[in-house]
């Protein structure tokens, strides 16, 4: 068995942030719904094999105070390309920012954007 970390921190500016995750396999597992202060964060720990049915966990992040928005993403995926060239290892560390997810590098020690994060002052700007 192979144990695997996927880690959200809430570095919005001015916002708390709920994370909802769900797991996919051959069974559905709700990790339930998590309210996160400023700079905290929520980790899952899973373990699979090479044997075991592919784990997919996606999370839908919803923030309120300034930004009213929710998205969704997929926060871990039992497959090789996702695991090595996406997480870099073991542990899939991702950063919410205002503009952006953020996922951390291993190789390059280092976030590199995962996907945008539309809030309504970024809209605004592109109106």
């Amino acid at each position: 068995m192979v144990q695997y970390i996927v880690n959200i921190e809430n570095n919005l500016n001015n916002d708390n942030l709920d994370v909802h995750c769900l797991e996919y396999t051959k069974r559905y597992i709700d990790y339930g719904s998590h309210h996160l202060l400023k700079n905290a964060n929520y980790s899952i720990t899973l373990k699979t094999s090479p044997l075991s049915h592919i784990r997919i966990i996606t999370c839908t992040l919803t923030c309120f105070i300034n930004c009213n928005t929710t998205i969704g993403f997929t926060a871990f995926l039992g497959r090789p390309n996702f695991i090595d060239n996406k997480c870099g290892g073991r542990h899939c560390f991702f950063k919410l920012e205002d503009d952006e997810i953020y996922l951390y590098n291993i190789e390059k020690t280092k976030y590199e954007k995962y996907m945008m994060w539309w809030n309504n002052s970024s809209l605004k700007e592109f109106k």
